[in-house]
């Protein structure tokens, strides 16, 4: 007889685990973004200084802007990648789909561990009502992971 109070507890500790992978999410996100701003103000601060010495430079030695530009070789800032939103949700969005759409519960995949070496895979999927297949799967602990 399925134990309902575990899975049920289980429910809530993967939510728990869930919130808490989203609550650091976005924070990193946060980070990234704060310091994708510092970059910028960075590389900002770095193009002033650098337009104000070839000022001087010009003025100074009379050369011409064009020539000291060309001179300097300054390394390009790699610019951080853009937060794909889009591949983000598709995948929350399938990771959701994927477990609204399975037939049993994790209590379920239990028994059907301990069932394993009594009952064949056949026997175990007709009684589950999924394929042997399935039992395969979640007997080597490739799905519902313990």
């Amino acid at each position: 007889m399925p134990n309902y109070a575990r899975a049920s507890n289980t429910n809530a500790v993967i939510q728990e685990i869930r919130n808490k992978v989203y609550a650091k999410h976005h924070t990193l996100v946060a980070k990234r973004n704060a310091l994708a701003a510092q970059v910028q103000a960075m590389q900002t601060e770095l193009d002033n200084y650098q337009s104000q010495l070839i000022a001087l430079a010009c003025a100074k030695y009379e050369i011409s802007a064009a020539r000291v530009i060309n001179s300097i070789k300054t390394p390009a800032v790699t610019p951080l990648p853009a937060l794909n939103k889009t591949t983000l949700n598709r995948q929350q969005a399938a990771r959701i789909r994927a477990v609204k759409l399975r037939k049993l519960t994790p209590a379920q995949a239990v028994e059907i561990r301990a069932a394993y070496p009594r009952k064949t895979m056949r026997e175990l999927g007709a009684q589950y009502g999924v394929s042997c297949v399935t039992i395969c799967r979640i007997v080597n602990n490739v799905v519902y992971k313990e």
